[in-house]
């Protein structure tokens, strides 16, 4: 795979699968897929979650091992202790491109570092990249999409950025303008991925 193509499963993605998806709405809900809806993805949103069969109208599932369809990019926004398990069943799917939402690895040291070391081993192991954990993700206006679980505003700006702060995604345009596309790579588990952007 080729470093364009593999920004373009981040970025770009035709389908994104959401870990954690939450069932709350409206302001103060922090809803991944809500966020992604009313920033007017188009691609397939396929939400993860063992105690709801719908969220938004759109079909939940109870985990990744369920879904159907091909997944490009996956969405992990878990407890701390589910994302080790829930990264290992996202590489046994196939997918190349995770985003760590969580919180509680290195940022924290100790077991979590741990957490984090075995997690780059294993996506490693299987060719895949990640971004985080503890991020915000990111966003691509051109595309309409968005990984934050707080509302963006869009702008169509040639400007991009790439930060390891959630506040410059969420709130960069009122620093210095608008922005296009970012990413926030979080705790840079996976060093590689940090060296493509």
């Amino acid at each position: 795979m080729t470093t364009v193509e593999q920004m373009k499963l981040f970025f770009e993605p035709n389908s994104v699968a959401i870990l954690g998806a939450s069932r709350k709405t409206g302001p103060g809900a922090f809803n991944i897929v809500e966020c992604l809806q009313a920033y007017g993805y188009q691609g397939k949103i396929l939400p993860i979650n063992p105690n709801a069969q719908e969220i938004l109208g759109i079909r939940c599932y109870p985990s990744i091992e369920k879904v159907r369809d091909k997944i490009e990019l996956a969405v992990i926004s878990l407890d701390r202790n589910q994302v080790l398990s829930s990264t290992e069943a996202c590489l046994n799917a196939g997918i190349k491109a995770v985003i760590i939402i969580s919180q509680g690895l290195t940022d924290v040291g100790g077991e979590g570092k741990v957490l984090q070391d075995k997690i780059r081993d294993m996506a490693r192991a299987k060719g895949t990249m990640i971004v985080g954990p503890n991020t915000m993700g990111l966003f691509n206006n051109f595309h309409n999409f968005t990984t934050s679980s707080i509302p963006l505003v869009k702008f169509h700006s040639p400007v991009s950025t790439i930060c390891q702060s959630g506040i410059f995604i969420t709130g960069f345009y009122t620093f210095t303008g608008p922005v296009g596309k970012a990413i926030d790579l979080g705790n840079t588990c996976d060093k590689e991925t940090g060296l493509l952007f």
